[in-house]
């Protein structure tokens, strides 16, 4: 392994504009720095490994699989059946 990070993982919700009432309408993209460094890291040749939190639930799922897509190990991913996977409005 070339490169570990720890930290978050979460969803970042970006606005995409507004309905046709005006009501801002979002898209659900991965996020968080440490999530985002291992998956540009992988994709540059570097072998990556992630440590961090997710909720069981379908965002939490969605993530893990993002991580494994790009080629990053996600072995270290706890799923936590307790808290929901972290979102962020940005």
């Amino acid at each position: 392994m070339d490169i570990l990070t720890i930290g978050e993982i979460l969803i970042d919700l970006t606005q995409t504009g507004r309905d046709e009432k005006g009501i801002p309408q979002f898209a659900a993209n991965p996020g968080g720095a440490p999530a985002n460094l291992a998956v540009a890291a992988a994709k540059l040749g570097a072998q990556t490994a992630f440590i961090g939190k997710v909720g069981d639930d379908a965002f939490g799922r969605y993530l893990t699989e993002v991580l494994r897509e790009n080629g990053v190990d996600a072995s270290g991913v706890a799923v936590d059946e307790t808290c929901p996977t972290t979102m962020a409005v940005v």
